[in-house]
Order: C-alpha cells, then sequence, then structure tokens
C-alpha cells in the first residue's frame, strides 16, 4: 500500500520547486500548471486580510502562519548553496507557491489523525523499526541519516513521531483499499487504448563529475582544468569512490547526489554530453569529454530501450490511481463531515480540494 505522504500529503520539495539552479540539463521552457477541479461550498470560510495569522482551522486546530514559516526554515536549512541575502526572497517565493499544498496537506493530516484517535489504532515499536529500516536503506550512500537529521534540524525521535503517524494512518486506510485490485483484462484493454502514449523514448542513467570552464579562460587555465579532469578519471579507473570524488571535486550541483544526474532521454543535455551518454559502454569510466560547461567524466549505470511501457508497470500504474482515487475519495467523505475554515484570501480558496476530492492523477502511464 502507498505511504500517507506518497497518496496524498507529499513532501515540501522546495528546492526543485522553488530555486532554479544552474546545472547541467538544457532548461525547459514549458512550465506545466494543473488546473483544480474543486466542488464548491463545502468548506465554511471568513473574510481573511492580506497576510492572516492563522491559514486554515480543521475541527479547531489552527494552522498558523509561525507553524508554515518554522516548515520553510527546515526545508531551506536543507539546501546547500543559498547566499544569505536569497533566503528571504525563496522564502516570498516558497510561500507563494507552495501554501495551497501545504494548507491542503495539514488538512489531510488533521482529518486523518483524528480520525486514527477514534479507531483507537495502534503502533509498536517494531513496526516503527523497520518502517525506518526502508527510509534509511534509500539514502544515497554518501550521506547519512543522522547527517541529514542533523541538516535539517529535526530529531530523531520527531522522526520515529512521524513514522509511527504514517503506519497508523496506512492501518486506517486499509479497509478502504484492501479489496482493489487490477485484472488482466484491464491491463490489456488500457495498453490497446494507449499505445501512442505507452511508447516510452530510450533513456540514459548516468553520473558525471564536471570540472567547470568560463569563456574567459584562458589556454592555461583550461589545460590545467582539462589535466584535472584527466587526474581524476585516472583515479577513477583505479577504484576511486566516484560519489566521493563527485562530492570533492564536481562543478555541478549534482556532487550533492554523488554527481548522480538520475534517469533522461535524448535532448535533455548538451550535445557532446548527450553523445557520450547514449554511445559509451555502461558501468566504465568513460574518456574525458568537452561541452560547453567543462570537462566531463561520464559514468553511464544503465540504459533502457525504447519501447512499450512493461505490463508489470502498467499493471502497478493503475493500482496507484485506483488506490489514490478510493483515498481521496475517504478523504473527501471526512472533510464533508468536518468543521473547516479557510482564512486564506479569497483567490486562494480552490486548492481546498478534498472537498469532493477529484482524482489527482492525469493517468496511470508509468514514465521513466
Amino acid at each position: 500500500m502507498k505511504s500517507l505522504r506518497a497518496v496524498c500529503l507529499g513532501t515540501l520539495p522546495i528546492c526543485l520547486a522553488i530555486l532554479i539552479v544552474s546545472g547541467c540539463a538544457k532548461k525547459d521552457s514549458t512550465t506545466r500548471t494543473p488546473e483544480e477541479n474543486v466542488k464548491p461550498g463545502a468548506a465554511k470560510t471568513k473574510p481573511a486580510t492580506d497576510e492572516p495569522s492563522v491559514f486554515v482551522e480543521v475541527n479547531g486546530e489552527k494552522y498558523t502562519r509561525a507553524m508554515v514559516n518554522a516548515e520553510l526554515d527546515r526545508e531551506l536549512a536543507g539546501i546547500k548553496g543559498i547566499h544569505p541575502e536569497q533566503v528571504e526572497e525563496i522564502r516570498a517565493r516558497a510561500m507563494d507557491q507552495m501554501l495551497d499544498k501545504m494548507v491542503e496537506r495539514f488538512v489531510f493530516k488533521t482529518l486523518l489523525t483524528g480520525e486514527v484517535k477514534k479507531s483507537n489504532i495502534t503502533v509498536s515499536k517494531e513496526e516503527v523499526d523497520v518502517y525506518l529500516g526502508k527510509i534509511k536503506a534509500t539514502i544515497p550512500t554518501n550521506m547519512t541519516f543522522e547527517g541529514i537529521l542533523k541538516e535539517r534540524g529535526i530529531t530523531e525521535e520527531k522522526v520515529r513521531e512521524d513514522v509511527a503517524t504514517d503506519i497508523k494512518i496506512n492501518k486506517l486506510f486499509i479497509p478502504v483499499t484492501n479489496s482493489i485490485t487490477v485484472t488482466d483484462e484491464e491491463v490489456k484493454k488500457y495498453m490497446e487504448e494507449n499505445k501512442e502514449m505507452l511508447t516510452l523514448p530510450e533513456t540514459a542513467h548516468a553520473r558525471h563529475i564536471l570540472v567547470a570552464t568560463a569563456k574567459t579562460d584562458d589556454d592555461k587555465t583550461k589545460a590545467e582544468k582539462k589535466a584535472k579532469a584527466d587526474k581524476l578519471r585516472e583515479d577513477l579507473v583505479k577504484g576511486g569512490d566516484f560519489a566521493a570524488l563527485a562530492k570533492a571535486n564536481s562543478d555541478c550541483p549534482s556532487k550533492e547526489r554523488g554527481g548522480d544526474l538520475g534517469r533522461f532521454t535524448k535532448g535533455k543535455m548538451l550535445k557532446s554530453f548527450e553523445d557520450a551518454a547514449f554511445g559509451q559502454v555502461t558501468n566504465t569510466i568513460g574518456a574525458v569529454i568537452e561541452s560547453e560547461a567543462g570537462y566531463h567524466i561520464i559514468e553511464v549505470l544503465e540504459r533502457q530501450p525504447a519501447g512499450m511501457a512493461p505490463k508489470e508497470e502498467i499493471t502497478t500504474a493503475l493500482m496507484n490511481q485506483k488506490l489514490d482515487t478510493a483515498i481521496r475519495k475517504y478523504l473527501g467523505s471526512l472533510a464533508q463531515k468536518a468543521d473547516i475554515k479557510d482564512y486564506r484570501a479569497p483567490k486562494s480558496m480552490p486548492p481546498m480540494q478534498m472537498m469532493g476530492m477529484p482524482p489527482s492523477d492525469p493517468g496511470p502511464a508509468p514514465k521513466r
């Protein structure tokens, strides 16, 4: 079953939604803004000032500006490379772009934790340990659980408390989702009706180390940088730790992920980089290549050829869509019975999507 965060609460990805980081990928000029379909009239509202101290109230529990600021502080603390003068600007943009989702998340969590208490759902220490172990297993090798907590200013006790809440809410969802299935007929029908959408392009998953160059570099400077790249490649060929060397030497923001660029399709990277990523042998350290950004040492971890999405992925995606729809309907039923007061300006009202809760996902097609 999908967890509470995966289904309806989500995390607060400010570094992705707010910051514009100069990386190695081409910039995508297209910004998609999903339209919100709202069933009006379900929430009680009051006239609000431009700067309310309380954004929303759910069954007497208030979500205040101070609480939002505290969340933003924790997220901003985890983002490296922010100049002090940029903090307030980023905070303001985050407040503007993320507030609706943060309010919605608070409403959902308050409704669900209230139901957990009514149902007397409990969780054991052993269950928390297992769940937390799964979270720790996803942490990149160049990072530690303790380091992340320290960076974000969060205690392990708080994490365990949040994990316990997730487990309780997942238990609450069991009667809502335990009868949901996806049949072979449904998968076959979906694949036949969506052949074009399900045709996936070739992808590469690569990591790299960038020694950046500038247009103002003279021949001597460029030669020194090329020599640095050659030395780094030599160290890697001899068995050096790619993630550690990337973190210590790369001039790309991906260094914080050990140089990992994730999966990408053709047309997303600079030409010479793309040629190497889709041309060199996987799991080997490629020759140093030069692009407009500088000198790259690339390791291609995996490539997937173009083709139809696997049946297993379609089945999983269809199941996730059904789970999402069922849970959102359940949340809608809770919201209809709750006393919800939205104190934000009228223009901010629509994201209260839980009032009727139409499915949020655009479709089950898997993406690489």
